[in-house]
């Protein structure tokens, strides 16, 4: 009987072990989410065109569907910073910037991303930027956000307070794998 229970507990340690060590294991979450929405971004001092450094800070408010949610929900992205920026285009130079996804369930995903696309088309003004998230939930998915601001007036760039505030529409797309 005692070898049995020795053998017993022998059992139950090593039981006890793999599970631990396959609790404790990072495992990535697997993540297929798509979300559209609407963007509202403030900068301070305003727009002009020519460069110079600017305060800005944006909110999104989003609804995406995908794995791993079973219904849609709701999604919120709260971005800020300070970088040399201006109305005209050709004087950007791609500024990193880091965001903070705050999920439906109530956990949050921190993301680094730069310009892959900045751009003026058919009037509007176009920001695409792509990354990975770096911290929370989904850690090393690929992350694309793409912000389109059709209310942005670009005439307001030449006068003195330039443009503070843009607002339009908002997609976000998260993707990996185990």
């Amino acid at each position: 009987m005692k070898t049995n229970l020795l053998r017993n507990n022998g059992t139950w340690a090593l039981l006890l072990g793999v599970l631990m060590l396959w609790g404790g294991a990072a495992r990535a979450e697997l993540a297929a989410v798509a979300c559209v929405g609407t963007t509202d971004t403030k900068y301070e001092p305003g727009l002009k065109n020519t460069q110079q450094l600017v305060k800005f800070s944006g909110d999104a408010s989003l609804l995406c569907t995908g794995v791993p949610f079973l219904l849609p929900t709701a999604v919120s992205i709260h971005t800020e910073g300070q970088a040399p920026l201006s109305c005209d285009l050709s004087l950007f130079s791609p500024v990193r910037s880091r965001f903070v996804i705050q999920w439906g369930d109530g956990t949050t995903s921190t993301a680094e991303a730069e310009p892959v696309v900045n751009e003026k088309q058919n009037g509007q003004f176009v920001l695409v930027v792509k990354g990975k998230v770096v911290e929370g939930r989904f850690p090393g998915a690929l992350v694309t956000r793409t912000l389109i601001s059709p209310t942005l007036d670009l005439n307001v760039c030449d006068s003195p307070q330039g443009v503070n505030r843009a607002e339009g529409l908002a997609s976000l797309e998260v993707v990996s794998l185990p």
